[in-house]
C-alpha cells in the first residue's frame, strides 16, 4: 500500500486519505495481534514455570512415597517374621493338646469365622 503511494498511482486526495486510512486501520491490527503475541508468550512462561515447580512438587511426592513404601515393606517383614514365630509357638502348644480337642476348636473356629478361645491345658 505504501508503495501504491510513492509509485503515483493513487491521483485523488480521496484516494488518498482511504489508502491512508487502509494502513493506519492495518498497522492498528497488526499492534493488537503484536500485543496478544506478547501476552500469551507470558502466559506461556508462567505454565512452563509451574510446569517445572509442579514437576519439582511431584518429585518430592514421589521420594517421600518411595521411603514410605520402603518402610512399610521393612513393617511387614517384621510383621511376617513375628507371624512365623507366632504359629511354630502356637504348634508347639497344639502338639500337647488331644486330638480331638483340636478337632473341636478348629470347628468353633471356622463356624465363628476366626473367633475362638480355649483354656490353657498344660
Amino acid at each position: 500500500m505504501k508503495d501504491k503511494l510513492i509509485d503515483g498511482s493513487i491521483s485523488t486526495n480521496k484516494e488518498y486519505d482511504a489508502m491512508m486510512e487502509t494502513i493506519d486501520f492495518e498497522k492498528n491490527l497488526l499492534d493488537q495481534k503484536e500485543l496478544e503475541l506478547i501476552e500469551l508468550m507470558t502466559k506461556k512462561e508462567n505454565l512452563a514455570k509451574e510446569i517445572d515447580e509442579d514437576k519439582a512438587s511431584l518429585d518430592g511426592i514421589i521420594s517421600e512415597l518411595k521411603s514410605k513404601k520402603d518402610d512399610l515393606n521393612s513393617k511387614m517383614e517384621e510383621v511376617s517374621e513375628e507371624n512365623n514365630a507366632l504359629k511354630l509357638e502356637r504348634d508347639n502348644f497344639a502338639n500337647d493338646i488331644p486330638e480331638d480337642i483340636i478337632e473341636k476348636y478348629m470347628q468353633i473356629y471356622n463356624a465363628r469365622k476366626g473367633v475362638a478361645c480355649c483354656r490353657n491345658f498344660r
